[in-house]
């Protein structure tokens, strides 16, 4: 599998959150609809661990299965350059509302809360 295919893989179709802030962003957003339960990334309690909180149980098999169903994806291979520069160009073009850096994104603020208190939750239960 290309460096492109697993990057995809670790944001569409993951069971854990650990490792992919759209993950943990989109899954703050959907919790209460998707009756997820966070919980730190692995089990020492360490404040990274909680900051990087995955979704208990089948939490991250239900989020997979809401992106499958509700979101489409398109990548395009960069093979000159790095790759901030054509993706600092997406951002500002398309805002796009789950990235919450590079642009002002006037939701960043509401996403940040919803992730603040999965952390807590995630920190609650170590």
């Amino acid at each position: 599998m290309t460096e492109v295919g697993l990057n995809i893989r670790s944001h569409f179709d993951r069971n854990s959150s650990g490792f992919s802030t759209f993950r943990r962003s989109l899954g703050a957003i959907l919790k209460a609809d998707l009756n997820l339960r966070a919980s730190p990334r692995v089990p020492d309690p360490g404040r990274k661990n909680v900051a990087n909180y995955r979704f208990a149980d089948n939490g991250g098999k239900a989020l997979s299965t809401w992106i499958a169903d509700n979101l489409l994806a398109k990548f395009t291979e960069v093979t000159t350059g790095r790759i901030s520069d054509p993706e600092r160009d997406l951002v500002k073009d398309l805002q796009p509302p789950l990235n919450l850096e590079k642009w002002k994104n006037t939701q960043r603020r509401s996403v940040m809360e919803l992730r603040a208190m999965c952390a807590s939750e995630a920190e609650d239960r170590h």
